[in-house]
């Protein structure tokens, strides 16, 4: 991947994470910068289609056999969330303790071993169960990451005379709703075949487009009510129209990112800023919501902070958290890589 695209890909992936984190620092210090709390959602959205095309290059790229894929991808994923998992219990337990007020409502304590096994093996979303681990809200879209993973590797990357009765089990675990809204992370997917194959436009054209999507995006949430119906269908966990208006912000993302590659802007002179931030923004998607409510349960029980001073301090102390646990998370993937290269070999040891 050239290093224009590739920093322009982190750039995005940056404001994604921020536009979660800002949502529900604003909602749970009553919405004191309202304008965050439409952009959570899309942002997800957003990941998913970076994720595809990511996901695409290093297959094209490096990965290209499933073993290897897969060990990559397990690394990748449970590098971030042992600790995840670990943190918020431990968050959560701590914090509710300080100031059980703050989580109020907010930690589901039924069924504990079924949320952790659900989790661990990222079945919390599949059909239309949705399962949270504790107080860790946003970890519900990890099961449709993990999901893809699989699904593209065994469509892309395996050979073997199983691939059709895999391919149907695999869709058969994710359940309707994640196999839907797989639609847009394959699309990120097959935004990188047409960038690698030079399917191309006119910079000039390019670069008009590419900047009046950027307005487009950003507004998106505040005139989408016009393009939908309010009252259309629902099938179980999924929202018809909340699939189509996630349909439509991700055409524009699409085109946002697809047009960028044929212009001539360059954002070289941020690259060290935005490449330290893309490095924890995994991360600081799954850590953040644990670090809030425990951050609050203190502000609430000791300090009298104004919302506005909270939203800025909790703003810091998570970045700065989220950086420091970086180095036993997403700076430690190479350890579980070896751990499910050995498992690999158990298994072929024993088939």
């Amino acid at each position: 991947m050239d290093k224009k695209t590739s920093n322009y890909l982190d750039i995005v992936r940056v404001i994604a994470s921020f536009a979660v984190l800002f949502q529900h620092l604003s909602m749970y210090n009553n919405n004191v910068f309202a304008f965050f709390s439409n952009y959570g959602h899309p942002a997800v959205m957003g990941f998913f289609i970076l994720s595809g095309y990511v996901i695409a290059f290093v297959a094209d790229q490096r990965e290209r056999t499933l073993g290897i894929y897969l060990k990559h991808r397990f690394a990748r994923l449970y590098s971030v969330m042992v600790v995840a998992w670990l943190l918020t219990i431990l968050l959560d337990v701590t914090g509710s303790s300080i100031n059980s007020q703050s989580y109020e409502g907010l930690i589901p304590t039924d069924n504990t071993l079924v949320r952790i096994l659900t989790h661990v093996l990222f079945l919390q979303q599949s059909w239309f169960v949705s399962i949270q681990f504790f107080s860790n809200q946003p970890l519900w879209s990890l099961a449709y990451e993990f999901w893809y993973y699989i699904l593209f590797g065994l469509l892309f990357l395996y050979k073997g005379k199983y691939k059709v009765y895999l391919i149907v089990a695999t869709a058969l675990i994710m359940g309707p709703v994640i196999l839907i809204y797989g639609i847009i992370w394959f699309a990120g997917a097959y935004l990188y075949q047409f960038h690698k194959k030079e399917i191309s436009i006119n910079p000039t054209l390019a670069s008009s487009i590419f900047l009046l999507s950027i307005p487009v995006i950003f507004s998106y949430p505040y005139w989408n009510h016009l393009l939908l119906p309010e009252r259309l269908p629902s099938l179980g966990t999924l929202s018809l129209r909340t699939y189509l208006d996630d349909i439509i912000f991700a055409v524009f993302i699409l085109i946002n990112l697809y047009c960028f590659k044929f212009t001539n802007f360059s954002f070289s002179s941020i690259t060290p800023v935005i490449r330290f931030f893309s490095g924890i923004a995994f991360s600081l998607y799954v850590f953040h919501f644990p670090l809030m409510l425990f951050f609050k349960a203190i502000f609430e029980r000791y300090f009298n902070f104004s919302n506005e001073v909270s939203f800025f301090i909790m703003s810091i102390l998570i970045v700065i958290t989220v950086y420091l646990l970086s180095f036993i998370s997403e700076k430690q993937k190479r350890p579980y890589f070896q751990f499910f290269n050995y498992l690999e070999g158990l298994i072929k040891k024993r088939v």
